[in-house]
This record gives C-alpha cells, sequence and structure tokens, in this order.
C-alpha cells in the first residue's frame, strides 16, 4: 500500500518541490524533500527509501550522475528511482535513463493519477526482482531489435508491455521478466517477419 512506501524527492527548485512533497502526502506517500545530489546520497545512506523522484536537470550533479552515483553505492539499500523533467523529453533522454539505472520517467505536466501509478508499480517491480535494476534485459532484448524499432509508439503496436498511464506525456517501463517472456515469444517472430517484408519488397 502505498501509505508503507517512503519516497525521497529531489528537485532544486523549491516551488516544484513542495508542490511534489504536498502531492505524494495527500495521496498517502511518506516523502521527504531534498535540493542537492550530494543531500539525496547522504539522506539514502542513512534510511532506506523505497523509492527516489528525481529532477534530471539539478545543478553541481545531474539526476543521472545521482542516479548512477546510487547504483554503485554500496551503503545505499536499492530504491526505485523515477526520473522526472518539465524539458527532457527526447528518445536519447530515455535511454539514458535505462543506462543509468533508472525504472521510470514522467514529463511534465504530471497528472496525479499517473504519479501514484508510476511510482507504485515501480517499487513493486523492484521489490519482485530483489533490489535489482527493472531494466537491466534492455541490452538483452535490444539484440533482438531491428535498428528502426526503438520508439515507444512502435514497441506498443508490436504488442510489446510498456506501460504509460498518460499516453504521450509519462513512461514507465515493464520489469524485465514480464519483457524478458514478451520478447522471446515474440520478437524472433517480429524479426522474421520483418526480413522477409524486406526481402519481397527489394526483389519486387
Amino acid at each position: 500500500m502505498p501509505n508503507s512506501m517512503h519516497v525521497l524527492a529531489v528537485d532544486d527548485n523549491r516551488i516544484h518541490s513542495y508542490a511534489l512533497e504536498k502531492t505524494l502526502s495527500n495521496i498517502g506517500f511518506q516523502v521527504k524533500a531534498v535540493h542537492t545530489g550530494q543531500d539525496a546520497l547522504c539522506e539514502l545512506r542513512s534510511k532506506r527509501y523505497d523509492a527516489v523522484l528525481l529532477d534530471v536537470n539539478l545543478p553541481e550533479m545531474n539526476g543521472f550522475e545521482i542516479c548512477s552515483a546510487i547504483r554503485s553505492d554500496g551503503k545505499i539499500q536499492q530504491p526505485a528511482i523515477v526520473f522526472h523533467s518539465a524539458t527532457h523529453a527526447s528518445e536519447a533522454t530515455f535511454a539514458t535513463a535505462r543506462e543509468v539505472g533508472g525504472d521510470a520517467f514522467l514529463t511534465y505536466p504530471i497528472e496525479t493519477e499517473a504519479l501514484k501509478a508510476v511510482l507504485t508499480r515501480a517499487i513493486e517491480s523492484r521489490r519482485s526482482t530483489d533490489g535489482k535494476p527493472m531494466l537491466s534485459c534492455w541490452k538483452d532484448i535490444a539484440r533482438f531489435f531491428n535498428k528502426g524499432v526503438r520508439t515507444v509508439q512502435r514497441w506498443e503496436a508490436m504488442g510489446m508491455p510498456v506501460h504509460r498511464p498518460q499516453r504521450d506525456k509519462n513512461i514507465v517501463f515493464a520489469d524485465p521478466e514480464e519483457l524478458r517472456r514478451w520478447a522471446y515469444s515474440n520478437l524472433r517472430e517480429h524479426k522474421q517477419k520483418s526480413q522477409s517484408a524486406g526481402n519481397s519488397s527489394s526483389t519486387s
């Protein structure tokens, strides 16, 4: 239940930080707000949090650097990490979020129900994998992709289990086991169909 979930909100904008803290409290999370990467790391070393809601655009250490530091710190009990940003919303940004160990990515405007759904799913997925990164399987799955199959819209069209509570504004990436099961049963078939279609067009 959300009321047993502890969230650390990291945002240097005091207005955004206050709004996030109030929203999270209103929907049942236990929340603390900090404003720098160093403060976040110190807090995580001293107390266990279920999730970190992490702004990408932070001074001194940006969100990706903070995430990398969290993932490599043996003193931290690994939380789910959900990035949020008002300006960084590109495929390259989402890829970086996955590479550094992020669990989900939200872009503004963030609706309350979407925020609750994203955090709850990220926390539950990380708990179900015993603290292992949710997105560790992406490198394995990528081997099955044609280079053109990159966008979330195409993943959804293929039936891949990616979750977007608020379409085109929020993305939640599925846990590794769910993706692995889907990948090994679907992607080989998809690749074969794509290759067959390519061969047909080249001979026509």
